[in-house]
């Protein structure tokens, strides 16, 4: 993903993002929220300071959830700004400042809200299609 995004970063540099499709844009977005949701430590936040594999493990399925799921909603019609706008986003976002390694119910809690919503945009537009 992040390979991905490298390489799309250089158009981008030579043309501005508004040329890419929204199946590039999304993985942009993907790639944003790894690095910053998932990547990056914050010593300073004593949740965040020290995470547990598992703890690890669900912010990173979580996080390819919304990759496959809004890849999916995308492939149904729904343009990238409805994925991206979802309710579940910001939080996804402030997961890892949010539940600390004891939290991991919440955490999953939050990934099935992230399902759930994303299933419902794939829903929704399906039946537009339709």
């Amino acid at each position: 993903m992040l390979q991905r995004e490298e390489r799309l970063q250089q158009i981008v540099k030579l043309v501005g993002p508004d040329v890419l499709p929204d199946s590039q844009r999304l993985i942009l977005f993907i790639a944003d929220l790894l690095k910053d949701g998932f990547l990056t430590q914050s010593a300073f936040d004593e949740k965040d300071m020290y995470c547990t594999p598992r703890r690890q493990m669900a912010l990173l399925r979580m996080i390819l959830t919304l990759y496959r799921m809004g890849r999916d909603a995308m492939q149904a019609g729904a343009p990238l700004l409805k994925v991206q706008q979802l309710a579940c986003v910001p939080l996804v976002m402030r997961a890892k400042g949010a539940f600390g390694n004891d939290e991991l119910a919440g955490l999953d809690d939050l990934a099935e809200r992230v399902r759930q919503e994303l299933a419902a945009l794939v829903a929704a537009h399906r039946k537009q299609e339709s």
